[in-house]
């Protein structure tokens, strides 16, 4: 026979009972600056000591090349350090976002990932696809203007990865007219 400790709070999952609704999208909403800063606050504090770390071994060759004048060492090194620095954010992405539906600077700005379709989190194949096409966005700059525009702030790796980036806080963070004419005209142009 099994004794149930009576200090432990018991805990029912609550499971979601259906697709969310277009009321649940507008009540959790996530601010776009929130969006930007937690995407700095994983950039700059959490991921950069690390790629400062995985890229030493290059930015010394890259310092020898440049002392040494050897122009396609100096260019192979500067590739290999970009392409660790991309990887690095990329898996930070895809495992932070697949295993715990959040990276540390979405939770500090309470921030959550959830799949549109179910509720919960997302899984790890979405989780990879929305991370490669974030990668893509990064580079590219442009694409990631799509947050002031689109009605539910749903940037392309979200559309694409079927994900909504909420809120915890509670407050609607519906685009405003003014920020929807500014990224409109950063495409349109």
């Amino acid at each position: 026979m099994v004794i149930e400790n009576p200090w432990e709070s018991k805990r029912v999952p609550i499971k979601p009972s259906g697709p969310p609704s277009s009321t649940f999208f507008l009540r959790w909403m996530a601010h776009p600056w929130d969006r930007l800063a937690a995407f700095f606050l994983d950039l700059f504090v959490v991921l950069s000591p690390v790629v400062m770390f995985l890229v030493s071994p290059f930015r010394r060759k890259l310092l020898e090349a440049v002392l040494l004048n050897n122009e396609s060492e100096f260019l192979l090194m500067g590739v290999f350090m970009v392409v660790i620095s991309l990887f690095t954010f990329w898996a930070y992405e895809f495992l932070a976002v697949g295993i715990y539906g959040t990276t540390l600077g979405k939770k500090f700005f309470a921030l959550k990932v959830v799949n549109v379709h179910t509720g919960g989190k997302p899984s790890i194949e979405t989780s990879l696809i929305r991370a490669s096409i974030l990668i893509i966005e990064v580079l590219l700059v442009f694409p990631l203007f799509t947050v002031f525009s689109h009605p539910l702030r749903r940037m392309f790796h979200d559309r694409v990865g079927d994900t909504f980036v909420m809120t915890l806080k509670g407050k609607p963070a519906v685009p405003q007219v003014w920020e929807i004419s500014i990224a409109r005209g950063l495409f349109s142009a």
